[in-house]
């Protein structure tokens, strides 16, 4: 079970720990549960985005997208996945509100899944075709799995292609 962080020092000790680790790594970003430990936690150090996410929640998703490529170190390989383009998250001890968007919304996305230990093969987009640039045809198999053409499963949803993005555990 992943235990919410209580104490500020709690999460100083664990984020210093966390900065260690990531300074050896490419793309810099890691979560708490990745390195085994058991708390809510993860950091990002990017020289574009740097951010220290504390208990954090996801509050609201809006723009359903295909992540392409989105690597993860614990899998060796990367995938295709469903996230959302504009996300809405409390984080912090204080329990901030922040909004994220683009590339930083799939990262915090990512990271999440790791703290919430979600499978990320469950969001796989594995059996259909994603031409590049994310296009789907209405005659493409779904790319949510369920073996539907594209026209007669989530053709109605707002589903366009992200961008490609690595990330670490």
């Amino acid at each position: 079970m992943i235990e919410k962080i209580k104490l500020k020092e709690q999460a100083t000790t664990i984020v210093t720990y966390l900065e260690s680790v990531v300074k050896k790594m490419t793309p810099k970003y890691v979560s708490a549960p990745g390195l085994g430990l058991r708390y809510a936690l993860a950091i990002c150090r990017d020289p574009k985005f740097k951010i220290d996410l504390v208990n954090p929640k996801i509050l609201k998703k809006e723009n359903k997208i295909i992540s392409l490529k989105e690597a993860c170190s614990s899998l060796f390989s990367s995938r295709n996945c469903f996230r959302y383009k504009d996300i809405i998250v409390q984080n912090g001890l204080e329990e901030k509100i922040y909004k994220f968007s683009g590339q930083k919304a799939i990262i915090v996305q990512h990271l999440i899944d790791h703290i919430e230990e979600v499978d990320i093969s469950k969001q796989t987009i594995s059996l259909a075709l994603v031409r590049t640039g994310g296009a789907i045809l209405p005659t493409d198999y779904c790319p949510c799995g369920s073996r539907k053409k594209f026209s007669a499963c989530h053709a109605t949803t707002d589903i366009t292609a992200g961008e490609p993005v690595e990330h670490s555990r």
